[in-house]
């Protein structure tokens, strides 16, 4: 069925009270950890003492002094100067304060961005489940925590943010909106301006998702919808004369359906390339854009580049799913329970799954044996809880190995929780035009948001779990609109009774989900004030845990 997507997402006034009372919490909670962060570390601290001497020195105008230890380019400092230069206000308490009023504003542009991504009215169980998801993605502890620090990361999901609001923009419009395919490349750009791997998400990613929704309203003007398991050369005679988009449910999708997703993607972007290039205008712009940066700076960081050294780094991709998992298992548990991830109901199916299980835990031993890097900061520096971490998969040669199931299993859960909503849909653009929504519970958003985080991590040699932050965040925000298509059920009334229950265990899980996240920030936060430590090698100095 076709739907007609309002031509503006706005925060309506049937939930404004709980935008308030839960935005009110998160700055409570920002303006609680700032002022304690403030009163136990007055002076710069770790990464702060080169972002704050950085930032003043742009305060003073001095636009030509770099630090070469610094390795992220100037976004953070020049957005410093010009709240300088409107307040006058440049020290570290204010420096600091920028990121806690960014995590409020990005608050409400997270709402607007999910509320826009759910077709119809949703009952109220789930609007707050919506606002609590739009707070949660800034409640997120690594992401928290440097909510009361000055350092790059808060504006860097920032401006991703708003990129990706640009882009859902685009789309809406069906991609004919010059204007929005310049305003996509100037959030882009300033997006780049915080981070060098966000090139991936502000370019990759959106392109992506811009050649599914190419494809899928091709589909609706050639053929009828592609159902089911199809061979090898059925998907690609259809995908070349049909114009077809083989692209199954993640509920139903098997390994090798992946496979074929990306390879009917390629043969209908072919198919249509004159219309897709002009679509993704404004990715390749940017890719070329930064590719010429890259040559011109002689490698992707600033300064520091002896000890920042793009390598390839295949373990990432098994570190991320017990990241994830660990972090978000109350809705990923909730999913489960309620039965909205598909299990094995039959025996060939459970034999199926214990093959492929099987066969992926060899893979990542293999990854494991040949490429797991141990970067020398990561067992060098005590401070951060990778540290940890490593030391436990290091204490004995067996254990990284038997790591490797753990690692299938928690992929497995992440992705499997994007399937939760079966049906996908179809929207009009806001020129009455048909447009295909972005579909997160199909193997396409999947394929491309997997190869947007693998491009973003793989070439890190060092382990962050800040890298992850935004491949947590597009996965949590895509899946509030899986879920979310849940609640809205116009059948019979057990099967209303039915959504309403589940709508409640919904709201149990993301409150679950917030309590955890605040239980996480509280116990970090203790640990950073009032826990630290001294070095026998800088004796006096203050030593303190963080992310």
């Amino acid at each position: 069925m076709t739907q007609r997507m309002p031509k503006k997402t706005q925060i309506g006034t049937d939930n404004w009270l709980a935008v308030l009372a839960v935005g009110a919490l998160l700055a409570g909670c920002g303006s609680l950890w700032l002022a304690k962060v403030n009163t136990a570390v007055p002076a710069p601290y770790l990464d702060e003492e080169f972002h704050v001497r950085q930032a003043q020195v742009y305060c003073k105008n001095r636009f030509h002094v770099w630090d070469p230890k610094i390795t992220t380019p100037p976004g953070l400092y020049l957005v410093s100067w010009i709240i300088h230069r409107l307040t006058g206000r440049c020290s570290l308490s204010d420096l600091r304060a920028l990121n806690l009023v960014t995590v409020l504003i990005g608050y409400l542009y997270a709402y607007v961005i999910i509320r826009g991504q759910v077709q119809s009215r949703s009952p109220p169980g789930k609007q707050a489940g919506l606002v609590l998801t739009a707070a949660n993605l800034w409640l997120f502890p690594p992401l928290f925590f440097f909510s009361g620090l000055y350092y790059t990361d808060v504006q860097s999901v920032f401006w991703v943010l708003l990129a990706y609001q640009s882009f859902q923009r685009y789309c809406r419009r069906g991609f004919s909106s010059w204007s929005d395919a310049f305003s996509q490349l100037k959030f882009g750009v300033i997006a780049l301006f915080f981070r060098q791997t966000n090139i991936f998400w502000v370019s990759v990613f959106p392109a992506g998702l811009s050649l599914i929704s190419s494809a899928r309203t091709l589909r609706k003007k050639t053929a009828a919808a592609m159902h089911g398991r199809k061979c090898w050369r059925a998907v690609c005679m259809d995908s070349w004369r049909e114009v077809e988009l083989y692209d199954l449910p993640v509920y139903e999708a098997c390994i090798e359906d992946y496979a074929k997703t990306a390879v009917s993607l390629a043969i209908v972007t072919l198919v249509n390339a004159k219309k897709n290039i002009s679509i993704l205008f404004p990715y390749i712009t940017l890719i070329v854009g930064f590719a010429g940066f890259v040559a011109w700076n002689g490698g992707v960081v600033l300064g520091d580049k002896s000890n920042h050294v793009a390598t390839l780094h295949l373990s990432q991709m098994l570190y991320i799913w017990p990241y994830m998992l660990f972090f978000s298992w109350p809705i990923v548990a909730q999913a489960f329970l309620q039965g909205h991830v598909a299990v094995c109901s039959t025996w060939p199916q459970l034999v199926r799954k214990v093959l492929l299980f099987g066969l992926l835990t060899a893979l990542s031993m293999v990854v494991i044996h040949y490429n797991t890097i141990v970067h020398p900061f990561i067992l060098a520096d005590n401070r951060h809880y990778v540290f940890y971490v490593f030391r436990i998969l290091l204490r004995h040669p067996a254990i990284k190995y038997i790591a490797a199931p753990i690692y299938v299993l928690s992929g497995y859960a992440v992705i499997q929780t994007l399937g939760m909503r079966p049906l996908a849909q179809h929207v009009e653009s806001e020129d009455g035009t048909s447009v295909a929504q972005v579909d997160a519970s199909r193997t396409s958003f999947v394929l491309v948001w997997m190869i947007a985080t693998a491009l973003a991590l793989i070439t890190a040699p060092l382990v962050e779990p800040r890298y992850s932050i935004i491949p947590w965040m597009v996965w949590r925000m895509h899946l509030a609109s899986s879920e979310s298509e849940m609640a809205d059920d116009k059948t019979s009334k057990p099967h209303k009774d039915s959504r309403s229950r589940q709508t409640l265990y919904s709201l149990y899980g993301h409150v679950l989900e917030t309590i955890w996240f605040l239980v996480i920030a509280a116990g970090t936060g203790y640990m950073f004030l009032y826990k630290p430590f001294v070095w026998p090698q800088e004796p006096g100095k203050l030593q303190r845990f963080m992310w």
